[in-house]
């Protein structure tokens, strides 16, 4: 299953085909917008092994110089994605995809190494390595589906503390065991 109504929150069993879901889009994104890009990844709970998600699939695109994203307009509506300009977050923008009234895909475009792309890689990481906080995350984001089910911005809001708390971690762990050359 993939695809969620706008503004709704269900969350779906994991799916063996989002990361299949994830890869034929990314080529689709590599033959659209390439040359504009350094690096597409697959991020959000789609992307977590055995984690309930949004069946919605969130792709993070990172671009050396950001505003060459105003090139991947055109190339992305030819794909189906309708452009969502900047958002609150400088230098962060996003598409979504979809069909009628689902989306299907969240296409974040932002500056290759930033913050925000660091702070994205990290947290999905940390959950991937430490099945035990995932499962945390898996029963906070059960909960607030259930409190929040038609309000999305709400459900985001109660997650953030944890999602900081992780990312926290997160940085911890990666300063214990990589290599000081590698973090230069």
């Amino acid at each position: 299953m993939l695809g969620l109504p706008y503004g709704t929150v269900k969350l779906a069993p994991p799916c063996p085909q989002w990361k299949a879901y994830y890869a034929a889009e990314a080529v689709r994104l590599h033959a659209a917008i390439g040359p504009c890009v350094v690096e597409i990844c697959h991020i959000g709970s789609t992307a977590i092994p055995n984690m309930w998600a949004k069946p919605v699939i969130d792709i993070m695109a990172g671009m050396r110089d950001i505003t060459r994203v105003t090139e991947c307009v055109g190339p992305l509506q030819t794909l189906g994605y309708a452009y969502k300009g900047e958002q609150a977050i400088p230098n962060w923008h996003f598409f979504i995809k979809g069909k009628g009234q689902l989306k299907t895909h969240h296409l974040h475009i932002v500056v290759w190494g930033s913050e925000y792309w660091v702070t994205h890689l990290l947290f999905l990481d940390y959950l991937c390595r430490r099945p035990d906080i995932a499962a945390a995350y898996e029963d906070l984001k059960l909960q607030l589906a259930r409190n929040f089910p038609e309000n999305r911005e709400r459900y985001t809001e109660n997650k953030a503390e944890f999602i900081q708390s992780v990312i926290k971690m997160a940085r911890q762990d990666v300063a214990y065991t990589t290599p000081l050359d590698v973090m230069a």
